[in-house]
């Protein structure tokens, strides 16, 4: 009872009463199942239309037939198609409202939090963040992309006792909204938000689209680097100059998270990484995926 009372609170749950409640179609159509529709009701009005031109009136029984066997064997594959997407999305809800509550029961959360999942960060990676925190205990984190994982993270370290979080955010505006409600959570002593816009960087002798440097000048060991930005709609690939600029700045303990990894864009950045700087990568499968980067032993 009392974490339900926390989660309504905390993150503003309403319960809707069934007059409130707008009617859905029960049957979900995916674009496969709207093509396939598609060309079976062409197939049926040319295989009426044949029907018709060979056999004249004594085709109707026949195409009548047809229609309707094809109709109920189409609409049986939609309905079984329907419930299966049902239960998959049912199941991904369900893990994210399973990590709200494991994310509630971890931290001494004092003020509602920023909305989650869509483009913000899930629950499940929060709690990866959650975890990574608790066991690293890093003194120094620094994230690139602002938002509820900063607010996460302030939390995590500020129950650790100990360690200090740099976030970097390129939109200005965004910035200033994160900074606001890291004051708003009491986290500002832990938590600083730097305003780093986009601009060229040389990475390699490539010309690409990354924060502006001069926001890493000061950094040093870092323990912990999360990379959930810039928006991938930046430039191709965005996120791959993230550990060639930051690389000598880790210390040797260091631990790298890279968000959205279902992508194929942070899917091909992890392997460049691996391989790049001879490190071990590990999938795991969030809501968005997600890989953990370390440093080889040797």
């Amino acid at each position: 009872r009392e974490m339900k009372e926390r989660l309504r609170r905390l993150y503003r749950f309403r319960a809707y009463s069934p007059a409130e409640r707008k009617f859905e179609f029960p049957v979900h159509f995916e674009k496969p199942d709207l093509l396939y529709l598609s060309v079976t009701a062409l197939l049926l009005l040319a295989v009426i239309g044949g029907g018709w031109l060979l056999l004249g009136v004594d085709s109707i029984p026949l195409t009548a037939f047809v229609c309707t066997v094809t109709i109920l064997i189409f609409m049986v594959a939609i309905l079984h198609s329907s419930e299966a997407h049902r239960i998959y999305h049912g199941e991904r809800i369900y893990r994210q409202i399973e990590s709200l509550f494991s994310l509630f029961a971890s931290l001494d959360i004092k003020h509602p939090l920023p909305p989650m999942r869509r483009w913000a960060i899930s629950p499940d990676f929060a709690n990866l963040l959650v975890a990574t925190i608790n066991t690293n205990k890093p003194r120094l984190t620094v994230e690139f992309g602002s938002g509820v994982s900063t607010v996460i993270c302030g939390y995590a370290l500020q129950s650790q006792g100990k360690g200090t979080l740099i976030s970097i955010e390129h939109d200005a505006t965004f910035a200033k909204k994160t900074q606001q409600q890291i004051i708003q959570h009491g986290l500002r002593d832990i938590v600083t938000v730097v305003h780093s816009p986009i601009t060229e960087v040389d990475v390699k002798g490539e010309k690409r689209s990354w924060y502006d440097p001069n926001a890493l000048k000061d950094l040093s060991l870092v323990d912990l680097l999360i990379v959930d930005g810039p928006p991938v709609q930046i430039q191709n690939g965005v996120r791959y100059p993230a550990l060639p600029m930051m690389y000598d700045r880790l210390s040797e303990q260091a631990t790298i998270l890279l968000d959205d990894a279902e992508r194929s864009i942070e899917q091909d950045i992890a392997r460049r990484w691996a391989v790049e700087f001879s490190l071990t990568a590990s999938y795991i499968d969030l809501e968005k995926g997600a890989f953990v980067f370390r440093r080889t032993t040797s």
